[in-house]
């Protein structure tokens, strides 16, 4: 008899760890749809200053940022149909620090973190359809004794997702609107470097499983429509390196893996789209210039890092 109820207790006590296993089981489900136009601006003028200036102007239509530890499924839908736009106008001059200006538009902006030596799950779901998500800068800037960052990025689906254990990813993105970024900038006097972007994409993935033992990721994108960035800038007297990008692109994925990841991958991109990257910039009494227009309408990129963690 109290060989049978041992075997009673033990066989109640591992259904108790079964049920406790289950309840430790997390989901996450975002849905987020928006048929609105999304508008920031930012118009500045600022002198004198004896630090760093930093000024931003941001619209997203939609975003999400999901993270958590343990097993964990997460699905997260984003439909994008409304227009979205960042413009920023500024006027900068005499300051004694670094200088960084941001024109950002995102339609569907995702974000996935887990952590833990366990099993999740992600699926990642993004449309964009007739909007127009457009990043506009117009930099003036002078007498600067510090470094100068100028960007314009317009991104209609972004998705970016990082785990550890065993992590199966799907990212599917769907773009039909209409995604620009310019950057009109004129830069002269400054003593550090100049970095000047232009950045418009259709979709945008990025899945880092460096701390994975074991990845599965299967990832669809595809582009109806067309990613122009215009980049046109005048840079005279920099005592640095002068860096000035136009990049347009229509389907972008990049995938990290660790040195022990076994990974399985798909992927399959679809651009029918025509990919814009125009640059138009004068450079005059610069330390060193590099200068790049870069339109690209599939780009995968699958790599292993072997340095540890």
């Amino acid at each position: 008899m109290t060989h049978n109820i041992g075997v009673t207790s033990l066989a109640a006590a591992a259904a108790l760890m079964l049920a406790s296993g289950a309840q430790a089981q997390s989901t996450a489900t975002s849905n987020q749809k928006n048929t609105a136009t999304v508008r920031a601006q930012l118009n500045a003028v600022v002198n004198d200053v004896n630090g760093n200036v930093s000024q931003t102007s941001a619209a997203i239509s939609n975003s999400a940022t999901i993270s958590g530890a343990g097993p964990t499924t997460v699905r997260n839908l984003q439909d994008s149909w409304g227009s979205t736009s960042a413009a920023l106008s500024s006027n900068v001059a005499d300051v004694n620090g670094d200088v960084a200006t941001t024109a950002a538009a995102l339609g569907n902006s995702a974000t996935v973190t887990l952590d833990g030596n366990v099993v999740s799950k992600v699926a990642n779901t993004q449309y964009t359809h007739r909007g127009q998500f457009l990043a506009d800068a117009n930099l003036k800037v002078a007498d600067i004794d510090g470094a100068v960052n100028g960007t314009a990025a317009a991104i209609a689906n972004s998705f970016t997702a990082s785990g550890e254990g065993a992590m199966t990813v799907t990212n599917a993105q769907y773009f039909n609107g209409d995604s620009r970024a310019v950057l009109n900038a004129t830069v002269q006097d400054v003593s550090d470097k100049v970095n000047l972007t232009s950045a418009a994409l259709a979709n945008s993935a990025t899945i880092d499983l460096q701390g994975a033992g074991k990845g599965t990721v299967t990832n669809t994108q595809m582009s109806g429509y067309d990613p122009t960035a215009t980049l046109s800038a005048t840079i005279a007297d920099v005592d640095g390196a002068v860096s000035a990008t136009s990049a347009a692109i229509s389907n972008s994925l990049t995938l990290n893996t660790g040195p022990n990841t076994m990974l399985t991958a798909s992927s399959v991109q679809d651009n029918k789209a025509l990919t814009q990257a125009i640059s138009n910039v004068t450079v005059r009494s610069v330390d060193s210039a590099s200068l790049t227009a870069a339109a690209i309408g599939n780009s995968a990129t699958i790599s292993r890092v072997t340095g540890g963690l």
